[in-house]
């Protein structure tokens, strides 16, 4: 039997094209059964207009809404610190998709570049059909990858050596990402590996802006997808 409100919905975002009309239709959504409200929440932490304005109104009372502003004030607005409250899987699949380039860009090659391909493998595999056996994978190939990448890399002073160390732990994302420091760990080594590729010693915020929008439109387009 077809939702009459939702198609309605649809129809007019359709056709307008407007923020309004979208949000309206991700809560006809939601309302259906079709979008679940945590899918709603990651799509608004990433940014995306429409969900966030979908989302119910804030019920903490005001003390709590005073200590989150004051807690803003303090850390600044890192929009990694929005992902850390939500399910392994939100926080594994920001790791994986920022992963590739960050192999590619580091100049992993020869035994390193299989081996972090037989990684991600493994995690791509746990994204698919999360399990403990598939977690485990993921986690000895990621266990792998980082014993040969200390034996390929004497030099700890090497900016490649430590952009593929931070980036061994984004493969051992099904075992590890729990913590915030192990998303961190990703983020900072996909940024290192963009401005390894471009020739630079560090780098900049545009280099972590770029490495958010990555993410952010994956998991966008993963959590509202039909």
């Amino acid at each position: 039997m077809t939702d009459g409100r939702l198609r309605e919905a649809e129809r007019r975002w359709r056709q307008s094209g407007s923020v309004d009309d979208e949000a309206a239709f991700l809560r006809e959504r939601v309302r259906a059964g079709a979008l679940p409200p945590a899918r709603l929440e990651v799509a608004a932490a990433c940014g995306h207009p429409a969900a966030a304005r979908a989302l119910p109104a804030p019920t903490r009372g005001l003390f709590g809404r005073a200590l989150d502003r004051a807690r803003e004030a303090l850390t600044g607005d890192d929009p990694w610190r929005r992902l850390r409250r939500f399910a392994p899987e939100v926080k594994v699949r920001a790791a994986f998709v920022i992963a590739r380039p960050t192999f590619a860009a580091a100049g992993a090659t020869g035994e390193v570049a299989a081996a972090a391909t037989r990684a991600l493998a493994a995690t791509e595999a746990w994204l698919e059909a999360p399990s403990e056996a598939r977690a485990a994978a993921a986690s000895e190939a990621a266990a792998d990858l980082y014993d040969l990448i200390n034996r390929e890399f004497e030099d700890e002073g090497s900016a490649v050596a430590d952009a593929l160390q931070w980036a061994g732990c984004v493969a051992a994302a099904a075992d590890t990402i729990e913590t915030p420091a192990s998303l961190d760990t990703c983020h900072l080594a996909a940024g290192a590996a963009r401005a390894l590729a471009r020739g630079a010693d560090s780098a900049t915020a545009e280099d972590g802006a770029a490495v958010w929008r990555l993410a952010a439109q994956d998991l966008v387009a993963w959590a509202l997808e039909a």
